[in-house]
């Protein structure tokens, strides 16, 4: 064989023309396997999970979107209840050297979960992957919720242009190296928890594998976020939709002395799962810091860091970063925390159409709960007037056809009253 100007074929690659162009490769047997669960969170048997929890499973191949429709399903073990939800599909990562990604299920029940009970996930039979093998069996596994929802207070939602606004690109930071400029960057995207609003910060990593130490800091600037503090008594933690490729991640908080750093984590899942740094164990990683919480805290920056072998592309999402402290537990004597009325934030928020209003009560009360719009307009009225046990009770407000903006919740308990303000985003 020749080119078009008469060049003899060189097939052994000697540098002289003329003879064959021999390719040999090994067929491989057809995928004759329905897909399996790899992944789970919360994992089986799990305690103490949140009690609107995003739960989320990864197959170990790609499996045909409709074929999830009316197969993912969340009971409650001890009745057969089953829990009003809704699920998202979603493709992560690659499996191996193969570059055909994982499916992703992620489900978030409408309402928040009883405490302390026991619940079942499932994905029934009739799941097909890409060849059209299907699932005979059921995916299940149980998990027990807690006694008590977190007080939490929200530090970035990652909604609209708080991204653009508040943060850095990583090239930005003088502590970022050994990264690919041109693979490096942070933006918003339309992947978001189904906990949080309608967008996440996507961060797209490329690590030179020739570099000595590699560091991605992307810096928290200003607005709103920074200005939210807290201390050693909380929890922080955000929502990782994983590629699986064993990414190092970690928070940065500012303290009274400097710079401090949780310990790294390895995002070696797939889709949506919690990272969560408990302070009050004191553990820290090591950067620029003394290794101790110090005084008042902000949040500083979200880090990524390369082990030096895994996969140097891919991308990360991060969303709802918060604080979390302990939520009070109702006790025979009344409420533990002593306060006649407390207010939590509502969660989600912002929201798309259904968010959750938790209050707690020293004892029994009647409790009034209206929803008001930024014109001060009643809109919703949830509870009026309404007789509750002393104790945690969560309401929650489906916005149906309401215009997206703020709102107001308001709640009211004998002389007692206070407010909580929503964002309804569409």
């Amino acid at each position: 064989a020749a080119t078009a100007n008469g060049s003899l074929l060189d097939g052994n690659g000697d540098g002289t023309g003329g003879d064959d162009l021999v390719v040999a490769f090994t067929s491989s047997f057809p995928d004759t396997e329905a897909p399996r669960l790899a992944q789970t969170y919360p994992r089986p048997n799990a305690t103490e999970v949140d009690l609107r929890p995003l739960i989320t499973v990864a197959f170990d191949e790609t499996v045909v979107e409709t074929s999830l429709d009316g197969r993912v399903t969340l009971e409650d073990v001890a009745t057969g209840t089953p829990v009003a939800g809704r699920f998202e599909h979603a493709l992560a990562g690659v499996v191996g050297d193969d570059p055909m990604p994982r499916s992703t299920v992620s489900f978030v029940p409408d309402a928040s979960l009883a405490p302390g009970t026991l619940y079942r996930f499932a994905i029934e039979p009739g799941i097909e992957d890409t060849y059209l093998n299907t699932s005979t069996g059921r995916y299940a596994y149980t998990f027990r919720t807690g006694t008590a929802a977190p007080i939490v207070t929200v530090v970035e939602a990652f909604e609209g242009d708080s991204i653009e606004d508040n943060w850095w690109v990583p090239a930005q930071s003088g502590s970022t190296t050994g990264i690919v400029p041109d693979s490096t960057n942070a933006v918003a995207s339309p992947r978001a928890s189904l906990l949080g609003g309608a967008t996440s910060m996507r961060i797209d990593y490329g690590w030179d594998a020739a570099a000595s130490s590699w560091l991605i800091r992307e810096y928290l600037n200003g607005g709103p976020p920074r200005a939210v503090t807290f201390d050693d008594t909380a929890t922080l933690r955000a929502r990782v939709f994983g590629d699986g490729n064993g990414t190092l991640f970690r928070f940065a908080v500012d303290d009274a002395s400097g710079t401090e750093v949780s310990p790294w984590v390895a995002v070696d899942w797939f889709g949506w799962r919690p990272v969560e740094w408990d302070m009050t164990t004191g553990e820290t990683g090591e950067w620029i810091g003394n290794g101790d919480l110090e005084g008042t805290l902000r949040f500083d920056s979200i880090q990524l860091g390369y082990d030096g072998s895994s996969p140097v592309f891919g991308e990360l999402y991060v969303d709802d970063l918060e604080v979390a402290r302990p939520g009070s537990v109702a006790t025979e004597d009344g409420f533990a925390g002593g306060a006649p009325l407390e207010v939590l934030p509502s969660r989600p928020n912002p929201f798309r159409s259904r968010t959750d209003i938790a209050f707690r009560l020293a004892g029994p009360a009647d409790v009034t709960v209206r929803i008001y719009n930024a014109l001060g307009q009643q809109v919703a009225v949830l509870a009026d007037r309404e007789a509750f046990a002393g104790g945690a009770h969560v309401l929650t407000w489906d916005a149906g056809s309401v215009a997206s903006g703020v709102y107001v919740a308001r709640i009211e308990s004998g002389a007692e009253q206070a407010t909580v303000r929503m964002v309804l985003a569409r």
